[in-house]
């Protein structure tokens, strides 16, 4: 086998996290695609987060965290916009336990590596 370049390297590893996607179907039949969160994405919620340390308790920075990601992760499939936005935190909070959003949620923390004990 030949030795990858680095210049294949980096394609590859650019190439992998574009691609890393998840269709979730509604009850409806529409759909939407779980992304994961962008570094970018990872910084502005850690940013966000730590000024407000001192007013929550841990439990309630990773709930936020975990809701901040998801309002950055779900996408229409169709059309590549986001289908949060930061004023759909509370309504994410108040979703039920068994809906999509709650299973869009724990499938999020499963491949961002984290269980729900917060690590």
């Amino acid at each position: 086998m030949e030795e990858p370049t680095m210049s294949n390297l980096k394609q590859e590893l650019l190439n992998q996290a574009q691609n890393s996607a998840e269709i979730f179907e509604l009850e409806s039949g529409s759909q939407v695609e779980l992304r994961l969160p962008s570094v970018n994405s990872n910084i502005s919620s850690m940013t966000s987060l730590a000024n407000k340390r001192e007013s929550m308790s841990e439990e309630e920075l990773f709930r936020e965290f975990i809701v901040q990601q998801l309002i950055h992760s779900v996408y229409n499939p169709e059309t590549g916009e986001r289908v949060f936005d930061d004023e759909d935190t509370d309504a994410l909070m108040d979703a039920p336990a068994n809906s999509v959003i709650n299973d869009m949620m724990l499938r999020l923390m499963e491949v961002m590596g984290m269980n729900r004990a917060g690590g």
